[in-house]
């Protein structure tokens, strides 16, 4: 997301977080790769690792879409499966070779809004399908509360990808759950 678009949300932009500072002591080298070796200024969830800044971020930006937290997480997850190639949405090809959206994938009010697949862009649809705006219409959330959701996982070092919606939700919920702090 561009400083703007935070902007227009009401985030503030995050700010770049300073490389800690190398040591040459051979007590720093020995922890190293060492999980229990927490350095000053890192926080931990579980086997999961960030600044504390990143966290604050994190948490607050979920606090922003509480609401809809657990909808948005699914989008997230089904939008990174599709980019990835994991999932591919319900359809078949037709005669012409163009791809055709099961009804239950796409709505007839998305195919209104979206150009009709033509022999010269047969993957119309299916590309629309797999779009970050598809995904979020599916479950019924905002864009934004999708790229808040990815925005999220990336300050928190987390994955979309290996997991299940239900399974990313809880984690999600708590690590940034204000207990934490």
């Amino acid at each position: 997301m561009s400083h703007d678009e935070l902007d227009s949300l009401g985030i503030p932009a995050l700010e770049p977080t300073p490389a800690p500072a190398e040591t040459s002591s051979s007590q720093d080298e020995k922890g190293a790769g060492d999980p229990t070796n927490k350095s000053k200024g890192e926080a931990r969830f579980g086997k999961q690792s960030t600044e504390p800044g990143r966290r604050k971020n994190a948490q607050r930006l979920w606090k922003s879409i509480a609401a809809e937290s657990e909808k948005a997480v699914r989008a997230a997850v089904l939008y990174e499966s599709r980019q990835e190639g994991l999932s591919i949405p319900e359809g078949e090809r037709d005669a012409q070779g163009l791809w055709i959206p099961s009804v239950k994938e796409m709505s007839e009010s998305e195919r209104e809004a979206v150009d009709e697949p033509t022999a010269e862009n047969p993957d119309t649809w299916l590309n629309y399908c797999k779009s970050i705006h598809h995904c979020a219409e599916t479950y019924s959330v905002s864009v934004d509360s999708v790229r808040t959701v990815r925005l999220i996982v990336s300050l928190i070092d987390f994955t979309i990808t290996d997991k299940a919606a239900s399974t990313l939700h809880a984690q999600l919920s708590k690590a940034l759950s204000s207990s934490l702090l």
